[in-house]
């Protein structure tokens, strides 16, 4: 009788494990899917992100240049003085 009870309780505890791995594998399948998809939302803000820095890097290459452009027709106080003698001489011409 014993061996019998001993049988029906290893089964019970073999079934027992069988269904805890089970739920352990939907667990890991589970968890796994969840990594892919972050992983994929990671990469494609990463390529959001580096297009971004380059549009960014255009926009002040832009500016960099436009500033150069306008730099010289800046007025410093030699120009202006340059300028005011230049001015008065042409002005005595006249």
């Amino acid at each position: 009788m014993r061996t019998v009870v001993d049988g029906v309780q290893s089964k019970a505890q073999k079934e027992d494990q069988e269904e805890r791995i089970a739920t352990l594998e939907k667990r890991y399948l589970v968890a796994q899917r969840e990594l892919t998809s972050v992983q994929d939302g990671s990469d494609k803000l990463q390529t959001e992100l580096a297009l971004r820095l380059d549009e960014i890097k255009a926009v002040c290459q832009t500016c960099d240049t436009t500033v150069s452009l306008y730099t010289p027709l800046t007025p410093t106080p030699a120009h202006v003085v340059q300028w005011s003698s230049h001015l008065g001489a042409m002005c005595s011409r006249a």
